[in-house]
Formats: C-alpha cells, sequence, structure tokens
C-alpha cells in the first residue's frame, strides 16, 4: 500500500469519528489535568497537544471501515475510547472530590481498606458526586464539550483534514518535548499516557505489595527468638531520627563553606559530631535493614529477616518502642522498611502513602509527635523518627518561604564554573534541604531537652551520602570515595552525663574514629543497657572495648 493511500484512509477513518475525537480530547485532557495542575502552563499545553494522539487514534479506529478486519478494529476502537474517557473521568472526580488521582496511592488505599470503611466511602458518594455536579465549571465542561461536538462533525472535509494535520504535527513536537524531559529528568515516559499510566501504577503497586508481603512471612517465619537478656543500668529516652541523603560534605558542621548547618554548628559543644562514618551501602532500604537488625557487611551471609532486630530487643528490654515517618509506606524505593517498622509498639506515617502520592508533607511534622511520645504515660521509650531529609526533588523538601541559598552564592563547589544555571539551581536546593535538617534537628533537640524525664539521648545519622554534581555531572546516592560519608550528632542531656559520665568520655575519645552506621546497633542496645548474644562492644563506640573498622561500603542498586 503507498504512503499516501494509507494516509488517506486514516484521515477517512478519522473524520467519520470526528465528533467522538473532540470529546476524547478534552476528556482525556481534563482527566489528566490534576497531574500536572502544578508543572506550569507549559507542561499543561503540552499535555494538551499530547492528548490529541489517542483522541486521533481511537476515534479513526471506530471511523474504520476497509477490509475484512473493520468489525474488529471499530470494536477495539469503541472499547478503547470507553476506557480512555472512564478513566479521565474517574481520575478528575477522584481528584476533586478526594484530591486524590489514580495511581499507586489510590490503589494503596483502597486495598487496605475494610468493610466498614468501604461501606462509609460508598454512602458518602453520592452527595459527594452531587456537590461536584453543583459546580459551574462542570457544567461549563460538559455544554462546551458538546458544543464542540457538533460544530466539528459538521465541519468540512478539507477544513477537517487542514486541522488535523496541523494538530497531529504539533502533538507530535509536542510528544518529542515530553520524551526529552522525561528521559533527561529520569522520571520515565508511563505518564504520557493515562491508561499507561494506571497500569503502570497497578503492576508496580502489587509487585510491591506481594514483596512485602513475602517479606512479612519471610519474617514472621525466620525472625530467630529473643536471645536471653542481662539489664543493666540504661537510658530512660533514646531518641534515633534517621535523615535521607544528608551528605556530610554539605554540612557548614563538616567544614562546607556556605551556613547550611547553622544552628547546630552553634550547639556545636553541647553535641557529639561523628567526623569519619561510613554507611554499609547506597540504598535506603538495605541500609535501614543493617541499621536495625544484626545483619553488617562482615558478615554478609542469608537474609535480613534471619538476624535479631533492634525494636524487639528494646521491647523484651521493657522499652516502648515507636516509629514516626513521614517517608512512604510503599515504594520501590522503600524496600523492607515497612517490615522492619513493623516490630514497634507504634508505628505512624505521616507522609505519602506510596511514592506515586505528591502530596507535600514537609519534616517538620514529626516534631509534634515527638512532644506527645515523648511526654505519654511510657516509663522507658525508644523514638525512631524516618525523615525525608533531602530526598530529590530537593525543591520539594523545603517550603518556598525557608530557602534563603540561591544559585549566586559562590564558593560552595569546586567545580562551580563547570556547572550550569540549572546545575546551580539544583545545588542551591540540595543545600536549602540541609538547611532545613539542620533546623529541625536543632528543634527536635531542643524539644528533647524540654519534654523528656530521666537520662535521654538523641542521635541523628543519614541513611546514605548523596552526590550532587560533586564528582560528574550527575545527581544520584554517593558511590565515590570521601563523598559516601554520612553526618552523624549525638546529644545528651544532664542527666545522662551524670549517670553514663563514662560512657561520654568513651564516646569523646572516638569521634575522629573510623566508624561504620552499621554500628548504631550494637551502641543503641549498649545505651539501653542490654547484655546479650548478639550485642558486641568491639561495635559499640560508647564501650571502652570498641575497635574502629575496616569501613566496607557494598554499592546497592536503587
Amino acid at each position: 500500500m503507498k504512503l499516501t493511500s494509507f494516509i488517506s484512509q486514516c484521515f477517512n477513518a478519522l473524520y467519520g469519528g470526528r465528533s467522538l475525537c473532540i470529546v476524547l480530547w478534552l476528556t482525556s485532557f481534563a482527566g489528566f489535568a490534576p497531574r500536572w495542575s502544578g508543572g506550569g502552563a507549559d507542561v499543561m499545553l503540552i499535555h494538551l497537544a499530547i492528548s490529541i494522539i489517542p483522541a486521533f487514534v481511537f476515534a479513526a479506529m471506530v471511523g474504520y471501515s476497509g477490509g475484512r478486519f473493520g468489525r474488529w478494529v471499530n470494536a477495539l476502537g469503541w472499547a478503547l475510547s470507553a476506557v480512555q474517557m472512564l478513566l479521565s473521568v474517574a481520575n478528575v472526580v477522584a481528584w476533586a472530590i478526594w484530591d486524590m488521582e489514580i495511581g499507586s496511592r489510590m490503589i494503596v488505599i483502597a486495598l487496605q481498606t475494610n468493610a466498614d470503611e468501604a461501606g462509609s466511602f460508598f454512602a458518602n458518594l453520592p452527595s459527594d458526586l452531587l456537590s461536584l455536579a453543583a459546580q459551574p465549571l462542570f457544567w461549563l465542561f460538559v455544554a462546551g464539550t458538546s458544543a464542540l461536538a457538533v460544530l466539528v462533525g459538521r465541519v468540512g472535509r478539507k477544513a477537517f483534514d487542514i486541522g488535523a494535520a496541523a494538530m497531529l504535527t504539533v502533538s507530535a513536537v509536542c510528544c518529542a518535548v515530553f520524551l526529552h524531559r522525561a528521559l533527561n529528568t529520569g522520571h520515565g515516559c508511563k505518564n504520557i499516557s493515562l491508561m499507561t499510566r494506571t497500569g503502570v501504577s497497578a503492576l508496580q503497586t502489587y509487585t510491591e505489595l506481594r514483596q512485602l508481603s513475602m517479606w512479612r512471612d519471610s519474617f514472621e517465619t525466620h525472625a530467630p527468638a529473643i536471645p536471653e537478656l542481662r539489664l543493666t543500668n540504661g537510658a530512660d529516652n533514646i531518641v534515633l531520627v534517621v535523615g535521607e541523603s544528608s551528605a556530610r560534605h554539605h554540612w557548614q558542621l563538616y567544614g562546607y563553606p556556605l551556613p547550611t548547618t547553622p544552628r547546630l554548628l552553634a550547639m556545636r559543644d553541647s553535641l557529639y559530631v561523628f567526623d569519619d562514618i561510613v554507611p554499609p551501602t547506597s540504598s535506603t532500604d538495605v541500609t535501614i535493614s543493617h541499621l536495625f537488625t544484626q545483619k553488617d557487611n562482615e558478615s554478609n551471609t542469608g537474609e535480613w529477616y534471619t538476624y535479631v532486630d533492634l525494636l524487639r530487643l528494646a521491647k523484651a528490654a521493657g522499652y516502648t518502642t515507636y516509629w514516626i515517618s513521614t517517608q512512604e509506606k510503599v515504594g520501590r524505593f522503600i524496600g523492607c522498611v515497612p517490615i522492619v517498622a513493623s516490630c514497634a509498639d507504634s508505628v505512624t506515617y505521616m507522609g505519602c502513602i506510596s511514592e506515586d502520592d505528591h502530596e507535600l508533607i514537609y519534616d517538620d511534622v514529626l516534631s509534634g509527635r515527638l512532644a506527645q511520645v515523648l511526654t505519654d504515660s511510657a516509663r522507658r521509650r525508644l523514638v525512631v523518627l524516618h525523615t525525608m531529609g533531602s530526598h530529590t526533588a530537593y525543591a520539594d523538601r523545603t517550603p518556598d518561604n525557608r530557602k534563603p541559598l540561591k544559585p549566586t552564592h559562590a564558593g560552595y563547589d569546586a567545580r562551580r564554573n563547570q556547572l550550569s544555571d540549572k546545575q546551580l539551581q539544583t545545588v542551591a536546593d540540595y543545600d536549602n534541604s540541609i538547611i532545613y535538617t539542620d533546623s529541625l534537628v536543632a528543634e527536635m533537640i531542643g524539644i528533647t531537652s524540654r519534654s523528656a524525664h530521666g537520662a535521654t539521648a538523641f542521635v541523628y545519622l543519614s541513611d546514605h551520602s548523596e552526590e550532587v554534581y560533586d564528582y560528574d555531572d550527575h545527581l544520584r546516592h554517593a558511590t565515590h570515595g570521601e563523598f559516601i560519608k554520612i553526618p552523624m550528632v549525638f546529644w545528651t542531656n544532664s542527666l545522662w552525663r551524670s549517670v553514663f559520665s563514662q560512657t561520654d568520655s568513651i564516646i569523646s575519645s572516638h569521634l575522629n574514629l573510623p566508624l561504620e552506621s552499621e554500628d548504631i546497633f550494637h551502641a543503641l542496645i549498649g545505651m539501653m543497657g542490654i547484655r546479650c548474644a548478639v550485642y558486641d562492644s568491639c561495635h559499640d563506640f560508647g564501650h571502652e572495648a570498641f575497635r574502629p573498622s575496616a569501613q566496607t561500603f557494598v554499592l546497592e542498586d536503587d
């Protein structure tokens, strides 16, 4: 078949389904608009153009009349059109009523909804829909779409062909722009269509929940029994803050030339600042499994769930345990963390439900929850706070009114003259996220000092470091030399320093020694006064038997 003949047949079919094309186009755009509503006018216009393609293709399939497979093509066109319109309508309705799109977040919520919650949801649905239908914008859209569908049905063939060709050309150009942006930002191309995004989200969420279920079953089956404990004098409160993607070499406290940690620097005399800490890996979930279980890189055999975990040890020693997080419950980056967290007496997720959840929750929401748990009725506490920290996208980690550093600030990067304006902006965004972390950690130390009664210790460390154009023109979890090192600070109240003065002296003597963040497992056991078979004083930086580590770092895909 000649190309001109093929194009002619396609336009014949498209002309036959032109009214459906308009309805598909506008409903598709409306259904996808929530995804781009915060992306700016340029992003909205690009997707408006991209939405033309499925509308034209499905309408052409409905209008197709050639060949012996014509009926099947028509039927498939109607089916795809119906799916596209239903998804579009459902997406925009879900966004308008619940501020939630169809995606991983909604799927996770649906799968975790019990019968009572589902009943309440369906009971309220009619009134929610009536409320939406009462909006003037809704009827304006319906009327406008209907009018356009009628008008385009009366357009002559030549005018329609010219208009369709122009729109398809613009759509092709915008598709190329979208793909270029998606590939360069590393966000993938699933968002080019509601169908692909919904399908990928469903498959991805199913895979992640299945993996979590397998880990949960494996943990329940293979988790070793808590060994016999011998208890000595221990802290009344321990607060452990696990940061995210925070690079030691971007902290003013460690010599960075910009004021990224002014509050912690001001209180340095009351802090123990560990100078040489290496994480076990560049992956969040693997690091968490090493921090909170006996597993480490030296004994790198067996799955993490076959090792004794810290939270169950603390509970066995009489501590009430808490896990409070602004990270997501489900996602390909979060891995086994929810299973580790589930060992706590109280688990609270204050941020995203899944990585598809774009609601911005800043880490300062953790402060109020910390104050609550430190004043509850528990006798002794181990409180773990898991922050979003400096997770990408860096600009989203800090409120707009708390970004003092700009790309014009000089002196913070030896490679500054090699970076583009966009890269300099990214570095500034990252540094501002460190400033925000500095403020948060200082605030949490203040809350701990005021609210906690008894001997209290506070520890902050990051799960892994980050390279922000420090080594080459890439953003990634740090994998090179000095860049892999993480910050760790330790604070104690006056009662702790009085009761555990010898431990304080030992910690002070170990601040400049090479450590692995995995050592925190044994150090926290020591702080709680627990002595058992899994405790190794050679890895407890608060014990005189501590020995510097070989600092093993294993690169993981993340």
